[in-house]
């Protein structure tokens, strides 16, 4: 929190980009504002945010790391830049359509639900298997994960998956 509120150009930057962060004197403070901000600010407000203590952060690592010292204009300039390139690809993004809302279900008692995916590299033959089993009142009973060598298609990866959940999370018994 030191870093991000008052340590180095840290509260500069704030003022320049104008975030309005307060003085910070313990961390339960910086997370009732960041709270209170993410949950009523506008979606602009949130991103200017996130940005800066971002590019705040990036800086103190420049610094440790590479002994690079930035100006609080500096880490400004940054944050305006990234904020004109990230409204610049929303800008560029189609439209995004809700298609379908998942909700997930609970199952009925005494069944449980196991969901389960996968990911695929087909360049280098890996999938990894993800898995998590709820009861009828959406408490986790398993969960895991997988890396499996020797994966040819995406279709195996998910059949994979779906052999390998009910084994790794509950043995053979769910």
């Amino acid at each position: 929190m030191h870093v991000i509120t008052r340590c180095g150009p840290a509260k500069e930057v704030g003022d320049l980009v104008s975030i309005g962060c307060p003085s910070i004197f313990n961390t339960d403070d910086i997370w009732a504002w960041f709270d209170f901000v993410f949950k009523h600010g506008s979606n602009y407000t949130c991103k200017v945010i996130a940005i800066t203590v971002w590019a705040i952060w990036h800086a103190r690592n420049k610094q440790v790391v590479e002994g690079k010292q930035q100006t609080a204009e500096d880490i400004r300039i940054i944050v305006a830049s990234l904020v004109r390139e990230l409204d610049e690809i929303n800008r560029k993004l189609p439209d995004q359509r809700e298609t379908m809302k998942t909700h997930w279900k609970p199952p009925q008692d005494p069944n449980v639900k196991v969901n389960f995916d996968a990911a695929f590299k087909p360049q280098i033959h890996q999938s990894c298997s993800g898995f998590v089993i709820r009861n009828e009142i959406g408490l986790i009973l398993g969960s895991g994960a997988v890396k499996n060598d020797y994966i040819s298609y995406s279709f195996s990866a998910e059949a994979i998956a779906c052999i390998q959940a009910p084994k790794v999370c509950g043995g053979d018994g769910i």
